[in-house]
């Protein structure tokens, strides 16, 4: 399994390089797209280079909403409709942006992040997106 999880973040860091901005090409990309932070795998004792915003599922296994992905890279710009400034929440699944808020998905058009979202045994949504989302707007504000 570690291999395969080496693997993924490998690809995830190699497709940000190729494709760093996530906002469509109409709208301003957030400040400080490239920017990097670095993660340190305790099981590998490796440092890498992992970009700003990154999540993995294995740092929250209780609250990770979206059960076919090992991680995602949040991202939040702000952006005004009808001369209120809001916050576009989003994140990158396999190659994809998705909103988190309703911002996202409702002014900016953005798909649904629900729809990769895991169900309990009643039916509601799995995990914690809330989290993701405060998250992801502590970007914003950055």
């Amino acid at each position: 399994m570690r291999i395969h999880r080496s693997l993924a973040a490998a690809l995830l860091v190699a497709f940000s390089l190729i494709d760093p901005i996530l906002a469509p090409a109409a709208e301003a990309a957030p400040q400080n797209e490239n920017s990097q932070s670095t993660d340190t795998d305790a099981r590998t004792a490796s440092t890498k280079k992992v970009p700003k915003g990154t999540v993995f599922a294995k740092d929250y296994p209780d609250a990770w909403p979206w059960p076919a992905y090992e991680s995602g890279r949040l991202r939040c710009y702000n952006r005004t409709f009808k001369n209120v400034r809001r916050p576009i929440v989003l994140i990158k699944l396999g190659g994809t942006t998705y909103g988190l808020n309703g911002t996202a998905i409702g002014a900016a058009g953005y798909r649904d992040s629900r729809e990769l979202m895991g169900r309990d045994q009643f039916g509601a949504y799995a995990g914690n997106s809330a989290l993701f989302i405060q998250m992801a707007l502590e970007l914003c504000n950055k």
